[in-house]
C-alpha cells in the first residue's frame, strides 16, 4: 500500500475540493462566468467529461495505491505530479475570479498558464504510469489506470487549456 501517495491526495485533493466550494459560496456571481461562453450542450459535455476525469483519477489512484509494487522511483515521480497538478489548480478559481473582477493581461497570462502547467502535470502523470513495471496480473489494471490518467491529460489539457481558454477570454 502506498500511504503517502493516498494521504497526499486525499489531503490536498480535500482541500481543493473545499476551496472550490468556498470560493463559489462567497462569489455565487462570479461562479456562471467561470463557464465562459460554455453554454447549453457543450456545458453538459463538459461536466460529463470531467465526471469522466474524476472516474479516471480515482481509479488511477486506486491502482497506484493498492496494486503497485517495488516501483518507488516512478511512484515519487507521480507523487510530484499529482501534488503540481492538484495544488496549482488551487490557484486557478481565486485567480480566474480576480480576473473576472479586474481584467488585466497579468491575470489573463496568469490563467493561461495554471491551466497548462495542470495539462502538463497529468501528462506527466500518465507518462510515469505507463512507465511502471506491473506483473502480468495486474496488466490489465495498468491499462484502465493508464486510461484514467490519460482521460485527465484530455480533460486537463484539450478540453481546459485548449477549449476553455478560448471560449473564456
Amino acid at each position: 500500500m502506498n500511504r503517502l501517495i493516498l494521504a497526499t491526495n486525499i489531503i490536498l485533493g480535500s482541500i481543493l475540493i473545499y476551496s472550490y466550494y468556498y470560493l463559489a459560496s462567497k462569489n455565487e456571481g462570479a461562479v456562471e462566468k467561470l463557464w465562459g461562453n460554455i453554454k447549453g450542450n457543450v456545458r453538459n459535455l463538459y461536466k460529463i467529461s470531467i465526471l469522466l476525469a474524476g472516474i479516471g483519477y480515482i481509479y488511477m489512484l486506486y491502482f497506484l495505491v493498492f496494486k503497485v509494487k517495488n516501483n518507488r522511483e516512478l511512484l515519487n515521480k507521480i507523487l510530484i505530479f499529482q501534488v503540481i497538478l492538484i495544488v496549482i489548480s488551487m490557484l486557478w478559481m481565486p485567480i480566474t475570479i480576480n480576473y473576472i473582477q479586474n481584467k488585466n493581461a497579468y491575470l489573463k497570462s496568469l490563467i493561461i498558464l495554471i491551466v497548462f502547467i495542470v495539462g502538463i502535470a497529468a501528462l506527466g502523470n500518465a507518462i510515469n504510469i505507463y512507465k511502471l513495471d506491473i506483473p502480468s496480473k495486474n496488466r490489465n489494471g495498468k491499462i484502465l489506470a493508464l486510461t484514467g490518467a490519460g482521460y485527465l491529460f484530455f480533460q486537463t489539457f484539450v478540453m481546459d487549456f485548449l477549449s476553455w481558454t478560448y471560449n473564456f477570454f
